[in-house]
């Protein structure tokens, strides 16, 4: 138990939450611009 308090108090704790949320997002953010890609964007007669 003493180990795993330590561990959270630690800076690696936040270097492995950063590195979890990274991993998390890349496939979100595939997910999205998938999902914009089919996304018609016409404005007052300009696509994009």
């Amino acid at each position: 138990m003493n180990r795993i308090v330590t561990y959270l108090e630690s800076k690696e704790v936040v270097f492995h939450g950063a590195l979890l949320l990274i991993a998390l997002y890349v496939p979100h953010a595939g997910h999205l611009f998938k999902q914009l890609e089919h996304l018609d964007m016409t404005f007052f007669g300009f696509s994009f």
